[in-house]
């Protein structure tokens, strides 16, 4: 989906999103992103020693639900999909002529 706007162009896919600026293509990002948890430091083999290690890697699930929709005058796209760590991750871009934002929301796993 490429939306239009003045100053730029933003190019949406199901794991990626794209910038455009006077049809040049500024960056690509996927939508994905870690977010680590920090723990108490602990112990962990390397080879014949131990490492003190006290984040555990975020790593997404390969299904995202993708849909856009509109929302007070912006197009909005989401990105909903789970993890390791996290019962739900939601990635959000809202573009409008001003700009875009992206923000990620997540919900932990019940403990």
């Amino acid at each position: 989906m490429l939306l239009d706007f003045n100053n730029y162009s933003l190019e949406l896919s199901e794991k990626t999103f794209s910038v455009f600026i006077k049809g040049v293509r500024m960056f690509k990002f996927p939508v994905s992103s870690a977010v680590d948890k920090y723990e108490e430091p602990r112990s962990i083999p390397t080879g014949s020693s131990y490492i003190e290690n006290g984040i555990t890697e975020d790593e997404d699930f390969k299904n995202f639900n993708f849909k856009t929709f509109q929302d007070n005058g912006k197009t909005v796209a989401e990105y909903i999909t789970s993890s390791n760590l996290w019962d739900e991750k939601v990635y959000k871009i809202e573009a409008d002529e001003k700009g875009f934002s992206y923000e990620i929301t997540v919900k932990a796993r019940e403990q």
